[in-house]
């Protein structure tokens, strides 16, 4: 049992760094009957995530003192950076399909937010820490850029069948 936790948590820890490949036939409940064989994470892909982690890591020792208060203040726009980053790479690289692994990698970059939410759930947040205008702007690019990407690739899939 100990085994398969600390392998769980390495594999957890290798997807927030963006090392891991993709993942086998048969881990997403679809066994040989795969709709699509996942694809690699482009380098920028990787390399969010990992910014991502550390800013997770970061958001995680803001509850603990003052070391990164200025990046998580209310009236700032840090943690929205990762998700412009990647708003921008996914318009204007068009070559980058919105499937699960975009997807993810775009959700990924909430990671200050997750952080924030999880000292919420313990009881041992700083209401002050939250910045809920960053928090507004980024759901809002994250949650266009994903419905567009979708739009774009299925209306692509659409003009190839006729």
């Amino acid at each position: 049992m100990t085994v398969g936790i600390l392998q769980m948590f390495f594999r957890c820890l290798l997807w927030c760094l963006g090392l891991q490949g993709p993942a086998p036939k048969g881990e997403s409940g679809f066994g040989g009957d795969e709709l699509i064989s996942k694809r690699e994470l482009t380098r920028f892909e990787r390399g969010l995530k990992a910014f991502c982690t550390v800013f997770f890591v970061a958001a995680t020792l803001t509850n603990f003192g003052d070391l990164f208060d200025f990046l998580l203040a209310s009236d700032t726009y840090w943690c929205a950076l990762p998700s412009a980053a990647w708003v921008l790479f996914m318009l204007c690289n068009r070559s980058v399909p919105m499937d699960a692994e975009a997807i993810g990698t775009g959700l990924w970059t909430f990671a200050p937010f997750y952080a924030i939410g999880l000292w919420f759930i313990i009881g041992f947040l700083h209401l002050n820490l939250i910045p809920f205008h960053s928090l507004l702007w980024q759901a809002i690019g994250v949650g266009l850029m994903i419905g567009y990407g979708l739009f774009r690739d299925i209306s692509k899939e659409m003009a190839a069948k006729d």
